[in-house]
């Protein structure tokens, strides 16, 4: 019953990330379990190991770490009887080869994890959480305010992981792949907004492209110097529509001007707020400003404390489903595009083709833009920029499989062009053809005299 207590009062200093205390006390219940137990129970001597193991991977004592993993393995190894804590223990020796850049260590260890659970009755085993979460704070670097708010987000970070691993398991054919990123302790409700702002976005009057045009097999705007890098827009609130109006002007200035410029989307959410369309808006205060003169939201709008350097006289606003058109337009700038974020996998998304049909056409709750498109091994993709920073999916943008409305996408959708421009732009392109004729004319008239 002692080592019991002080294995329990172990945890709780570990929870409180007072780790010497938890080595002490973990430590005092090991020593118990050795001396004492009668029959010797392993399993309970490897759970203390494994736990002063993980204490000291968190105190950076990885050869200490490694050694108590070691341990654990070798006590389970002669007791395992078709035990799945084994596995575990193997999987947590290789998870922290990996981390120490063994990689030929970690492969020995995961190879015997997995011939094991083929081999034995007990069903799937997941890796250790403990390890994972202390792993996931790690790379991302996350702090929390008080245990109570790491308790939380570890439970959701839990929560997004078993969702994770339950798609996975039953969807090993899927186009996409998905992975834990520094979202994963956020909820999706935290990522999106499902108000009725969106549906009020919605256009009123559509307007289609009848031009036509030779459509490449694929397009991608990035390659061009058009678009700037992917946003990190945190914790998403209404901020996300003033990011993607921003980013398709900016991109449409680049477009015209061959100079590609930040805007401020500090000024566009404070002038521009939800339900007001974000675009009539910009419109009107003829265009927006660069992100160094207005660099931050100030609550308040503030349209004169900065001249706007990218504007536009005409918006288009898509016939719902018509992803013809959108390759139509996309030829001419990028586009505004609407989707559900919420009810599939798209938080997880990590590389690959999105196509989850267990998202809503009907329900947008997120925007993105759309920079180009292509096809892999078949699969037709639309090629969209995020906003939750370059650690999530593809660099921060995410293919999404083009062709079916996948999620939505061909739903709302708005372009923006600079009708002036492109007419100046025009009539310059054709004064240089006349000019090169002229000249032609004259060298082959002084050719013929010659």
């Amino acid at each position: 019953m002692l080592a019991k207590c002080l294995f329990g009062m172990g945890n709780v200093h570990l929870a409180r990330k007072e780790l010497d205390d938890t080595l002490s006390y973990v430590g005092g219940s090991l020593a118990i379990r050795e001396e004492e137990a009668k029959p010797r129970n392993d399993f309970d001597i490897a759970a203390c190991v494994d736990n002063m193991g993980n204490t000291y991977y968190e105190k950076g004592d990885m050869t200490r770490a490694l050694q108590c993993a070691n341990r654990a393995v070798e006590l389970l190894r002669t007791n395992i009887n078709g035990d799945r804590r084994f596995a575990a223990a193997l999987h947590n020796l290789g998870v922290l080869h990996q981390i120490n850049g063994d990689l030929v260590k970690a492969r020995k260890y995961f190879e015997e994890a997995v011939a094991y659970l083929q081999d034995s009755t007990h069903p799937y085993l997941a890796s250790d959480p403990s390890l994972e979460w202390n792993k996931f704070k790690r790379d991302y670097n996350k702090q929390y305010a008080t245990t109570a708010e790491e308790a939380q987000r570890r439970n959701v970070f839990t929560e997004n992981v078993n969702r994770m691993r339950t798609y996975q398991k039953t969807h090993p054919d899927a186009s996409f792949t998905m992975a834990i990123s520094h979202l994963t302790d956020r909820r999706i409700e935290e990522l999106v907004s499902r108000s009725t702002s969106f549906s009020k976005l919605r256009p009123i009057s559509v307007e289609n492209s009848i031009q036509l045009k030779v459509i490449p097999e694929s397009l991608d705007w990035r390659t061009k110097g058009v678009v700037t890098p992917a946003r990190d827009e945190g914790l998403v609130g209404e901020i996300i529509t003033a990011i993607v109006s921003t980013e398709l002007a900016e991109t449409l200035h680049a477009i015209n001007t061959k100079n590609l410029i930040r805007g401020s989307v500090g000024r566009t959410f404070d002038c521009c707020p939800q339900p007001i369309d974000a675009f009539d808006c910009i419109k009107n205060m003829s265009g927006i400003c660069r992100e160094t003169d207005y660099p931050t939201a100030l609550g308040t709008c503030e349209p004169n404390k900065c001249k706007p350097f990218s504007t536009f006289d005409k918006i288009n606003r898509l016939t719902p489903g018509d992803e013809e058109t959108m390759l139509s337009w996309i030829q001419d700038s990028t586009l505004w595009a609407e989707l559900d974020a919420m009810g599939g996998a798209f938080p997880d998304y990590k590389g690959g083709i999105y196509d989850d049909n267990r998202c809503s056409k009907d329900t947008p709750d997120h925007v993105l833009q759309i920079v180009g498109y292509g096809t892999e091994e078949g699969k037709p993709y639309w090629i969209c920029k995020n906003s939750w920073g370059l650690n999530w999916g593809e660099s921060g943008y995410i293919r999404i499989a083009r062709g079916k409305n996948t999620c939505g996408i061909a739903q709302v959708v708005v372009q923006v062009a600079d009708t002036k421009k492109s007419s100046a732009t025009l009539l310059n392109t054709l004064g240089s053809i006349f000019t090169i004729l002229n000249a032609l004319i004259i060298y082959r008239k002084s050719i013929i005299d010659y």
